[in-house]
């Protein structure tokens, strides 16, 4: 009789060997054959569940937000899903942290754990419902990576059972088995997105992309490239990059430095965009920008990945331009050469005029004989001088933008020349009804600049502050030092301002911002433009903050290169 029972023993420990062997061939083998981390798990749960006997398995994973929680899964082995439904309900809404719950105390220790009565155990959250459908046991092993529990599996019995150290242990050996396997399916399915992601970019990229071996044998050619070429892909793949689409003048060239690159990792053109010829099948040839990548694996050949693009439209659009600038230039050095040409010689008569106009006015010669011929001839006088004056800027301005003007500098005492412009403008102000005002703050540093074109400038805002400013309005001239300590001078007036949109306008050559001003306010838009330009001459800034209605303040400031002291002035 105890011959028997030994004998049975040893069968029964012979079957479940057996049976286990089985589990981890099932468990080897659903690795290989699973499409996906989730079909692989499900296969190894069920498998667990049928070698144990046991209803209930299921699985929990670290949370991708909260690497210290375990966060329930869809996956489960339910021998009666009607029976265990209340308590599959219970587990996914179950978050598990370190140490609470049979998962948490497999987190925190990592290795597996067994619980012979959960409805008698203190730290088994779910105990109630286990007991009311008749759980009993629960066991539960970690799924490592390296050392790292990933997940935990915990499995459920109708009864209660003391702890099986045998299938514990090989429970252990089952969850490092997983983890590995996980590991290389989560890899492999990485791979597959990865390549997906790439045949996407590859099919969409506008770029022609083309990837070569170390014999420039092409291996990838993307549809942009089929599109600018002129091959098929398949036409492409295995031909020598060389012969299809480089010129063959520069073939040798090409095969030089693919060479030279293999042998000394040295390159004239890898990691930069450079503009190169290249080849359509038709033998055309046609401009392109090129930048070619090196994909250096840990093991194996080298690969260059060449991302092309035709620049043919974009060399045609920069040549159209390229000529029509030449053209502009041409026609803007014509027009200055023309413009500073005709003013020396509208120059020369209109000084005669004014010269004798002078003459007639003093009445050099005898009497005019009738009053009025001296009021004709301050008139002729007045219109002589201001056309002169519209002449010069013409002229100046011509100068500046052909180059031909040049600065004659010298030390430069701004608070004299402020009061001076100030003296020359202060009675044209009162004869307009202005109330004038000049505000020279000291001290202020003598500056290295040409005196008389800076007097230009602020004689030039002056009057146009006069020009634009209603009787009763008041203009002020202001001179001082700014928050750099360089000299800034500024001219205020009441007057009519100047619309926010019409600034730009207003500082280019001509520009009139509304023709019935320019009837109005005499002048052919020079002031501010030839201003700027003398101010810029100088290396400082002609700013403007205006208001329709309000007035204008135009402020042109000198660079600190142009300081050379400091000398108190009244």
């Amino acid at each position: 009789m105890v011959k028997i029972d030994k004998s049975s023993s040893y069968r029964e420990i012979l079957r479940e060997k057996t049976a286990l062997v089985h589990l981890l061939h099932s468990v080897a083998l659903s690795a290989n054959e699973a499409a996906t981390v989730e079909e692989f798990m499900q296969t190894c749960v069920d498998g667990i569940c049928e070698y144990t006997g046991w209803p209930v398995g299921h699985i929990y994973v670290l949370s991708p937000g909260k690497p210290e929680t375990l966060i329930p899964t869809k996956i489960w082995h339910l021998d009666d899903p009607r029976r265990f439904a209340l308590f599959r309900k219970i587990t996914e809404q179950s978050e598990f942290s370190g140490g609470v719950g049979l998962p948490g105390r497999v987190l925190v220790d990592g290795k597996p754990a067994w619980i012979t009565d959960v409805t008698k155990d203190p730290n088994f959250p779910r105990a109630a419902t286990a007991k009311d459908i008749g759980i009993k046991a629960g066991l539960a092993f970690p799924v490592l990576t390296g050392t790292k529990v990933v997940a935990v599996w915990e499995f459920f019995s109708n009864d209660a059972k003391e702890p099986d150290d045998a299938l514990l242990m090989a429970l252990n050996d089952i969850g490092s088995q997983l983890g590995r396997a996980i590991e290389r399916k989560q890899a492999e399915r990485e791979l597959t997105d990865s390549k997906m992601r790439n045949d996407a970019i590859l099919k969409s990229a506008l770029d022609g992309i083309i990837t070569i071996n170390e014999g420039g044998n092409v291996l990838e050619f993307n549809p942009s490239a089929e599109k600018t070429f002129g091959y098929r892909s398949d036409e492409a793949k295995g031909k020598n990059i060389a012969d299809l689409i480089i010129p063959p003048r520069f073939r040798d060239k090409h095969r030089q430095g693919l060479n030279q690159y293999l042998e000394t990792g040295k390159s004239k053109i890898l990691g930069r965009r450079v503009e190169l010829t290249a080849m359509r099948s038709n033998g055309s040839e046609f401009p392109v920008e090129i930048a070619i990548a090196v994909i250096q694996p840990q093991q194996g050949q080298r690969f260059f990945t060449a991302f092309i693009r035709d620049i043919t439209e974009s060399k045609q659009v920069e040549t159209t331009l390229r000529k029509a600038k030449e053209v502009a230039e041409t026609a803007s050095l014509a027009k200055t050469e023309f413009l500073a040409n005709m003013s020396h010689e509208l120059r020369t008569p209109l000084n005669s005029v004014i010269g004798f106009s002078d003459i007639l006015m003093a009445e050099t010669f005898g009497p005019l004989g009738r009053a009025e011929y001296v009021d004709y001839a301050k008139d002729i006088n007045d219109s002589g001088k201001h056309l002169l004056a519209l002449i010069n800027d013409i002229l100046d301005v011509s100068l500046i933008e052909a180059d031909g003007l040049s600065l004659e500098e010298s030390k430069l005492d701004i608070a004299m020349v402020v009061a001076s412009c100030g003296r020359l403008i202060k009675e044209r102000a009162e004869r307009a009804g202005l109330e004038f005002e000049i505000d020279i703050k000291g001290p202020l540093p003598v500056l290295f600049a040409d005196e008389r074109r800076v007097k230009q400038v602020i004689i030039n805002l002056l009057a146009n502050a006069v020009k634009f400013t209603p009787r009763g309005g008041k203009v002020t001239l202001r001179v001082g030092t700014d928050e750099d300590g360089c000299p800034a001078v500024a001219v205020a007036d009441t007057g009519i301002g100047i619309a926010p949109e019409d600034v730009k306008k207003a500082m280019s050559v001509f520009g009139q911002i509304d023709g019935s001003l320019a009837r109005k306010y005499e002048g052919a838009g020079l002031g501010l433009p030839l201003s700027k330009k003398l101010t810029e001459m100088h290396g400082g800034k002609l700013e403007i903050v205006s208001k329709p209605g309000v007035g204008t303040t135009v402020t042109i400031r000198f660079p600190k290169e142009r300081m050379m002291q400091y000398e108190r002035s009244a």
